[in-house]
């Protein structure tokens, strides 16, 4: 080799990231985020940014891309100061 490797990560236009600073981005690849883990839309439609689903595939909690968060469920928040 040529002793000059690149620390950067892009997969398609979709994830990118910097593995020196452990930085990682979905939705848009971006190879130098600003967070640990971006996300970001990288679509003007009404997708969800984020969903977490259970074990039989329904949607529990979503984050839309407006930055609403739906919980369905109990909340429960202990060891907060």
């Amino acid at each position: 080799g040529n002793g000059n490797i690149s620390n950067k990560l892009a997969i398609g236009n979709i994830i990118g990231g910097d593995m020196v600073s452990k930085k990682v981005s979905i939705g848009v690849a971006n190879v130098s985020p600003t967070a640990t883990l971006q996300v970001q839309s990288n679509s003007s439609d009404d997708t969800n940014l984020q969903e977490w689903r259970n074990e039989a595939g329904a949607v529990v909690a979503y984050l839309t891309r407006n930055g609403d968060l739906y919980l369905k469920g109990t909340v429960n928040v202990s060891g907060i100061s």
